[in-house]
C-alpha cells in the first residue's frame, strides 16, 4: 500500500479509498491528537480549531468526500467507515455480497445515486470553500510532510526486505 501511495501521490483526477485495518474512530482520534500536538507546539492556536481543520487532518485529506457509498452484503450499518466524510453522501445498500457485485449492481447504485442527486445538491450548495490563515496552512503543510515521510519510511523498509 505504501508503494501505491508513493506512486500515485501526484494523482488528482480520480480517487479511491481502501479501508484496510481502518475505523473512523481511529481516524478522528488521530486527527484530534495531531491538532492537540499542533497547539502544544504553538503551530496553531485553539481558536484555529474548527470543522475544516479537523477535515484537513483526517486520513482522507487529499480526496474529496465521497458522492456515493455502496454498502454490500445486506448489512444496513456503516461499520465505522468514513463517518465524518459521508455527511452529504448518497448511501446505497444492497443484498449482494462484494465478490458477486457486478457491473449491473453498480449501474443500479448509479441510478439510485442519480435519484438522490437533487437532494444532495441542496446540501452541497451550502458548503463553503475552506479558507485557512497562514498559521493553519503552515501547520497542515508540516503535518502532511510528516505523514509523507512516514509513508516513505515504510516503503523504503519494505523494498529493503
Amino acid at each position: 500500500m505504501a508503494e501505491v501511495m508513493i506512486i500515485t501521490r501526484e494523482n488528482n483526477r480520480m480517487f479511491i479509498n481502501f479501508a484496510i485495518a481502518y475505523t473512523s474512530r481511529d481516524e478522528i482520534t488521530h486527527a484530534i491528537k495531531d491538532i492537540i500536538q499542533g497547539v502544544k507546539d504553538a503551530d496553531i492556536l485553539p481558536e484555529d480549531i474548527n470543522e475544516d481543520l479537523i477535515s484537513d487532518c483526517l486520513y482522507t485529506y487529499k480526496s474529496p468526500n465521497p458522492d456515493l457509498l455502496i454498502r454490500t452484503s445486506g448489512e444496513s450499518r456503516l461499520s465505522d467507515f468514513l463517518m465524518w466524510q459521508i455527511s452529504h453522501t448518497c448511501i446505497y445498500f444492497t443484498e449482494v455480497l462484494w465478490p458477486e457485485f457486478s457491473r449491473w449492481n453498480f449501474f443500479s447504485a448509479i441510478f439510485y445515486y442519480q435519484r438522490c442527486y437533487p437532494n444532495l445538491q441542496k446540501n452541497i450548495n451550502n458548503l463553503k470553500p475552506i479558507m485557512h490563515n497562514t498559521r493553519v496552512s503552515m501547520f497542515l503543510d508540516k503535518l502532511y510532510n510528516k505523514r509523507d515521510m512516514a509513508i516513505e519510511k515504510i516503503y523504503q523498509s519494505a523494498i529493503k526486505s
